[in-house]
């Protein structure tokens, strides 16, 4: 099988889970648009039609096969910065989308406080389950995942309710 993240550019990847998100935010009566240039932190604008309550949302999106970790089990996952830590506006959700299967996209909707938690946590457990020698002996790891267990069903996929 063809190892997509090799064949596709990042941008072009980026482009196709922001058009698949916004498209999907559109047929379930949303009004979204996505933002042009470098907006930090926002990839689209929606507003619920019913209750008029607008959110922000950054999409992730990866073509990568599920991951067999073994801290972390099998998982979906997406490349984080330790600035996702501390971002938690109640307004801002992440659209993690995953799409190695390009027959079934899997959505993730996720708060951005759940993502900061998440993202603070793996990182300390990831610090603490490497030799204390090898965290001395580097400069501090700014990178995180975000990750999804790939082998149950997840509170996050395809909830898009949680736009009221």
């Amino acid at each position: 099988m063809e190892d997509k993240s090799k064949s596709v550019s990042k941008v072009n990847t980026s482009l196709a889970g922001e058009y698949l998100v916004l498209s999907k935010l559109t047929l379930k009566g949303y009004i979204a648009t996505l933002t042009l240039g470098n907006t930090k932190q926002v990839d689209i604008l929606a507003t619920n039609a019913k209750s008029l309550n607008s959110y922000w949302i950054e999409v992730k999106t990866s073509v990568n096969r599920p991951a067999n970790e073994k801290l972390f089990g099998e998982n979906f996952y997406w490349i984080m910065h330790k600035k996702h830590e501390e971002i938690t506006d109640p307004k801002l959700f992440y659209c993690f989308v995953n799409l190695f299967d390009e027959n079934k996209p899997h959505f993730f909707i996720v708060p951005s406080k759940d993502v900061a938690t998440y993202c603070r946590d793996q990182h300390t457990k990831w610090e603490k389950s490497i030799h204390k020698k090898q965290i001395k002996s580097r400069d501090e790891n700014t990178m995180r995942k975000f990750r999804i267990d790939s082998t149950v069903p997840s509170i996050y996929e395809d909830n898009w309710s949680v736009l009221r």
